[in-house]
Parts: C-alpha cells; sequence; structure tokens
C-alpha cells in the first residue's frame, strides 16, 4: 500500500472509516517513507513479482490478477497486517474469483483481538 502526497489531497481517498481513516490521517503509507516501502531485510530481489502499490483494502485492486493468471495460480495463502481489512478482503475476493484461499492466522496481525478473533473465528471460516 502507497498514498502519494496528492492522494492525501484526494477528497474521495479521504472519505475512509475505521482504521483504515486513521491509517490514512496519519499518512502511514506515505510513498518513499519507512511506512510504504520494504523492510531492508526482505526487499525482493531483481527477479521477484513486486505487485503495483494499492490505496485501499484490495489487492485485487493492483496487478495481482494479472501474475495469477500468468503463473496459473489456484490457491491463496494469505498473511498480512490487518485481519479485518486488507486480510478479509483479499481473502473475499479471491473466493468470489474462484481461488482456494487459505489464512495463516499466525501472521495476520489486527488492531484488537476482538478484531482479530471476530475475523479467524466468525468471518474466514
Amino acid at each position: 500500500m502507497a498514498y502519494t502526497a496528492e492522494d492525501y489531497e484526494n477528497h474521495e481517498l479521504q472519505r475512509r472509516s475505521g482504521i483504515n481513516r486513521m491509517m490514512f490521517e496519519k499518512k502511514m503509507f506515505l510513498a518513499g517513507s519507512w511506512g510504504a516501502d520494504f523492510h531492508p531485510d526482505l526487499r525482493p530481489r531483481e527477479d521477484e513479482v513486486v505487485l503495483r502499490p494499492h490505496k485501499g483494502v484490495d489487492v485485487f485492486e493492483t496487478d495481482l490478477p494479472d501474475h495469477l493468471d500468468r503463473f496459473g495460480t489456484t490457491n491463496l495463502v494469505i498473511a498480512g497486517m490487518t485481519a479485518n481489512l486488507c486480510c478479509e478482503s483479499t481473502g473475499r475476493r479471491a473466493m468470489e474469483r474462484g481461488y482456494d484461499v487459505t489464512f495463516l492466522r499466525d501472521a495476520i496481525g489486527a488492531d484488537t483481538v476482538a478484531a482479530y478473533q471476530a475475523s479467524i473465528r466468525l468471518n474466514y471460516p
């Protein structure tokens, strides 16, 4: 996820709710900052696929579908920062597109224990 300085001035993008609005207001994913960059120990190699940054909770709004089609992928394993936003939205969209989805509940975070529990115990199943 990455937002440019122009994105932060976009009135449509400012119309967020919940934790997504808080992340946007704090400019947590400003392009070129540490919040939108790879951790130094996890930088991709030259030969690895890196998706275009997205500006919402759905990674299917990037070039992900093109890469999945190119590789003939049918199964997705999902891990990530926000159980009830990014992970859940991406998993839902993947299932709607016919992918088999596995959520790695030990590799997914959330802003509260309740949000995490609701996702892994209610929404994902």
